[in-house]
């Protein structure tokens, strides 16, 4: 059969689509070839979740030079065997980087990926889905919040601890609709957070297992949903979302984590205008979230969030900013003095809106300016890259890199099939 012009472009098009996914979506560049190497032999790595929805391909877990800003001339982690699940979401990082954690939203797969070997190692499917996981001091456990997991007896919710070593699952400790884990640096304790709840349940890992009760709540709060922990431990700060989260007002609870149980700090609570995130930089505390109904002052949408600097050794507020609305979570401060806040559900202002933006905000913390950059959707992932004047974005499917001197895209820029879903650097 002949084809006319049309008809045969669109057969080009068809097959080099084909093959675009079977490549772009593992990160192979053809520089690899013959060179008899199945990893990248990089030594500064960031690891990219990449999402693909198609019936040919699957997602992966890309591999980019974090000096260079490029990817490495390798496939994809998972994009060969499916080792990842069908579409990795969530990133997290054992504290001695031997091990990479990726969490698959389509079916449920946490992923065990061996960095040294850059492929997954085993896989462990979860009873329900999960936005949170923390991995203990010493790398031998992770801890996942499951809400809507089936407990016999009890209702929904649970703790849902993984052995690194064999790649199982392995205790199940009852939380009703936990949803958020906040973990000491030393690793001696888990805050856990429940839907709808002014309570927080504390967590012993050390008793998981054992005729000990590892579990102990305590109340007194408005809807806490994350914790910032003292340098020594000593202290946790509780950021109780209030009215966010259909509670009452929001405010920076201190508790003394010395004491058994913990003790909420009697002196009382430290009003902010909203908190579902923050980032605890010596005696600051900065802090991000949403009051509903808060107008903003400037620009085209219609809802603003806010950003409070929090002087903890003072217990006041310093100063507040205004950034995107939405529900932050994500945060990491960058060089420069430059924090990254994210959001997911904010209010795009979408073009040809010269005052386009979508959930980033960067935030001055000398100047305290903001900038918020003119690209929409969610932000999934935020990585600031060590010794560096960069921070790797995921937002809206995409992976931005962006310069801390200029608060812009710098010029070199990786293009990503798929859906960029979070980064993570993966070494020292």
């Amino acid at each position: 059969m002949l084809f006319g012009v049309s008809g045969l472009n669109r057969t080009l098009a068809f097959a080099v689509l084909v093959v675009c996914l079977a490549l772009a979506s593992c990160g192979y560049n053809s520089s690899s070839s013959g060179s008899g190497s199945t990893t990248s032999g990089l030594t500064f790595r960031a690891f990219v979740a990449q999402g693909i929805s198609s019936g040919f391909t699957s997602g992966s877990l890309l591999i980019v030079n974090a000096n260079k800003d490029v990817l490495a001339p390798v496939f994809g982690i998972g994009a060969q065997s499916g080792g990842v699940g069908r579409s990795p979401t969530l990133l997290a990082v054992t504290p001695n980087k031997t091990l990479t954690l990726s969490y698959s939203s389509g079916d449920n797969v946490l992923a065990l990926i061996s960095n040294s070997q850059e492929q997954s190692t085993g896989t462990v499917t979860l009873p329900g889905a999960t936005e949170s996981m923390v991995i203990s001091s010493d790398s031998t456990s992770a801890y996942v919040a499951l809400p809507t997991s089936q407990v016999f007896g009890q209702p929904p919710g649970e703790l849902q601890v993984v052995s690194l070593g064999s790649g199982a699952a392995t205790t199940r400790v009852p939380i009703p609709a936990v949803r958020y884990l906040s973990q000491s640096h030393n690793g001696n304790r888990i805050l856990a957070f429940s839907d709808n709840l002014d309570t927080v349940s504390i967590v012993v890992p050390s008793d998981i297992g054992t005729l000990t009760n590892p579990l102990t709540t305590i109340g007194g709060f408005d809807r806490p949903v994350a914790a910032a922990f003292s340098a020594d431990d000593s202290t946790a700060y509780v950021l109780n979302c209030g009215a966010e989260c259909r509670g009452g007002a929001a405010s920076i609870q201190i508790v003394d984590m010395t004491t058994t149980p913990p003790t909420v700090d009697p002196l009382g609570k430290i009003p902010v205008p909203a908190a579902t995130i923050g980032f605890l930089d010596g005696t600051l505390l900065y802090v991000a979230g949403t009051a509903p109904g808060t107008p903003c002052t400037t620009g085209a949408a219609s809802n603003c969030g806010t950003l409070s600097v929090v002087d903890l050794s003072g217990r006041s507020v310093l100063s507040t900013a205004e950034i995107t609305d939405g529900y932050h979570n994500r945060i990491d401060m960058g060089a420069d003095g430059q924090l990254f806040v994210g959001a997911k559900t904010c209010s795009n202002v979408l073009p040809p809106d010269t005052d386009q933006r979508g959930c980033l905000s960067i935030f001055n913390t000398a100047t305290s300016a903001v900038v918020i950059p003119a690209f929409n959707g969610d932000v999934t992932g935020i990585q600031a890259v060590t010794n560096r004047h960069v921070v790797y974005v995921a937002q809206g499917g995409e992976l931005k890199i962006y310069d801390t001197r200029t608060d812009a895209l710098q010029e070199t820029q990786i293009d990503i099939f798929g859906a960029a879903t979070d980064v993570k650097l993966v070494d020292f």
